[in-house]
């Protein structure tokens, strides 16, 4: 996924008789390869060596922007965009110096379909002719083609190549083109609201009067048209063009005219968020509209800045206007690129709080949010995924998508709305690097990443060991573990609570294994109630014995213990009786016997189980 990290702007000057700048960017670059440049300006001379620049990213930190000539050069004014992504997108940049024939610069190999060329020049001269064009195209995945007019003087370009993951490009040409519109450019449909179109041409045959030839603009007229045309003719232009259908932006569009004397008019736009959106042109360099100015080939009659003064205004301002000229028409494109949830949206103390969150392309009313556990009444967008808004509550919330929360506070998963709310979702919180630059890439900031989530990780399920807590599911492991499984207690633990009891009482009950103790508590730690064990006891006549004087009536027994049961006026089955007596044989010494076991306040003979051989007296089938 493209996810936009930040966008920065700025103005900067060429100084008079200064033919480059270097700016300090307010916030550093993470990383070149993920971000891009474009820059406008209103030219205010008709010498291409004053009026045409470059620009480039030079590091983390600088931008600069460059003119062919510092002699005599008049005051340009620029205003500059810088797009980085964290992810998404790679950027290779470079530099030509093209003078006759077509040139080509090497570039690691791309996807055609996912790329495009963004290009600016600078020119040598005083007039704008046919040496002071560029065209740009791919002649191949790895080669990016400089195209000049045959009889050029020298001509920098710097350029960039772009590689989108979440955009279809379609490109092609407009060849041998002398009228003042070409034929319509047949593509393949599109979503005019997501597409953006840049192009790039050569002159042949311009004179150094007369700029209209010169000046062209495009326009998507349909969702399969293209349409390019100038106020002029005189000149063969040959056109390379690049349609980028993006998934994850939007693009709005229009056409500003300006009369004689306009220097600068608004133009309404649907309400975009300023801080991740770009306005460009559709003309030369992203900068230049059209206009029939026949008398000179001054192109600031044409070239604008535009700049954002609301979320729902631009401003265009050009640089140059004449009495006879019949004015210019602005071109002009406004990309808005998708952001994740806003870091103000985000509540100290785990709530969404009063704050507006915007949810990728969705803004959620802050009343919204919590008040009844859903979110209100919009439609909210997480990651590409649509959620209805009585979908969002009625029975836990949205399961477990991922959300990225940008910023430093944490939104707990019981915290988006106390009543319902979103569920638990699954939750990535965006941090603040603390890497050394010289290892700040993708794989050392995503390795960051994972370990911040393993800290953040719950800590009461590895506690195996607090038996009364533990996940149920475990306790057959930890019995087998603590060795009470089977006769020594396992099989009399009918109930989890006293699964739990035994595991607790696992470690005194070895310690002290083969004494009256361990005997009493085990049989205790599984409900027995009161216990009595009597060792030693002397001989009861019961039938047993016979009167052979083997047997003293009267002396004791020794090495052996009878057990005294009361079981609470329960009956027992005889079952249960059984695993009892093997449970006192775990838990006794070898040499000691176990004589009988008596249990007593048993239930009583009531009258209701007749003796008919079905039932013992403890009242249970037999």
């Amino acid at each position: 996924m493209t996810i936009l990290r930040q966008l920065l702007t700025g103005t900067t000057t060429l100084a008079s008789g200064s033919a480059t700048t270097t700016v300090t960017l307010g916030t550093a670059l993470l990383d070149t390869s993920k971000a891009f440049i474009v820059a406008m300006a209103e030219p205010g001379n008709a010498s291409p060596e004053f009026g045409s620049f470059t620009y480039q990213i030079l590091s983390t930190t600088q931008i600069r922007f460059q003119r062919f000539t510092a002699t005599s050069a008049p005051v340009q004014n620029i205003r500059w965009y810088v797009a980085e992504f964290s992810s998404g997108i790679t950027v290779q940049r470079g530099s030509l110096t093209t003078s006759s024939t077509p040139i080509t610069a090497t570039i690691t190999a791309v996807d055609l379909s996912k790329s495009f060329i963004i290009g600016s020049t600078r020119s040598s001269g005083s007039g704008y002719n046919q040496d002071d064009f560029v065209e740009l195209d791919f002649q191949s995945s790895t080669l990016l083609r400089a195209r000049v007019n045959t009889t050029a003087t020298q001509i920098a370009t710097e350029w960039q190549v772009i590689e989108y993951a979440d955009c279809s490009v379609q490109s092609g040409r407009v060849t041998s083109w002398t009228t003042a519109q070409t034929p319509p450019v047949t593509i393949a449909s599109v979503d005019t609201s997501k597409t953006l179109l840049l192009f790039s041409y050569q002159q042949n045959g311009a004179t150094a009067s007369g700029i209209g030839q010169k000046l062209v603009r495009g326009a998507i007229a349909s969702s399969t048209t293209l349409i390019f045309d100038r106020d002029a003719t005189g000149s063969t232009v040959e056109l390379s063009w690049f349609a980028i259908t993006f998934t994850d932006a939007t693009v709005q569009r229009g056409s500003t005219t300006f009369g004689v004397s306009d220097t600068s008019l608004p133009a309404t736009i649907t309400d975009v968020d300023t801080s991740r959106s770009i306005p460009l042109l559709t003309g030369l360099d992203q900068r230049h509209g059209t206009a029939n100015y026949p008398t000179d080939d001054h192109p600031g009659i044409s070239g604008f800045i535009p700049v954002f003064t609301s979320s729902t205004q631009l401003s265009l301002t050009r640089g140059f206007t004449a009495s006879n000229t019949v004015g210019a028409i602005a071109n002009w494109q406004v990309i808005e690129f998708t952001a994740t949830i806003a870091p103000t949206g985000i509540a100290p103390t785990g709530g969404v709080g009063s704050p507006t969150l915007t949810l990728l392309t969705q803004t959620v009313a802050p009343t919204g949010i919590a008040a009844t556990g859903g979110v209100g009444s919009p439609v909210v967008t997480l990651l590409n995924q649509a959620i209805a808004p009585t979908g969002i509550a009625p029975s836990g919330g949205v399961g477990s998508p991922l959300i990225t929360l940008a910023g430093s506070q944490v939104l707990t998963p019981t915290g988006i709305a106390p009543t319902g709310g979103v569920g638990t979702p699954a939750l990535i919180k965006e941090i603040e690097s603390l890497l050394p630059p010289s290892i700040k890439d993708e794989r050392f900031l995503t390795a960051e990443q994972v370990f911040y989530r393993i800290t953040e990780l719950p800590l009461e399920p590895l506690n195996i060991y607090d038996f009364d807590n533990v996940d149920a599911s475990a306790l057959p492991h930890l019995t087998e573990q603590f060795n009470v499984t089977g006769y020594r207690g396992w099989l009399l633990a009918d109930t989890e609570q006293k699964k739990r009891n035994l595991l607790k009482a696992a470690i005194e009950l070895h310690r002290y294994a083969g004494t009256p103790w361990a005997i009493k508590n085990a049989l205790t730690t599984l409900g027995y109630g009161d216990v009595t064990i009597q060792e030693n006891p002397g001989a009861r006549f019961d039938g047993e014995y016979s009167f052979d004087g083997s047997t003293r009536f009267s002396g004791k027994a020794y090495g052996t213990f009878r057990v005294n049961l009361n079981i609470g006026g329960r009956s027992l089955p005889p079952a249960e009786i059984d695993l009892i007596i093997k449970l006192i044989g775990e838990w006794k010494n070898a040499r000691s016997h176990l004589i009988e076991v008596i249990f007593t306040n048993f239930a009583r003979y009531d009258g209701q189980i007749y003796f008919n051989g079905v039932y013992n007296f403890g009242g249970q089938p037999i």
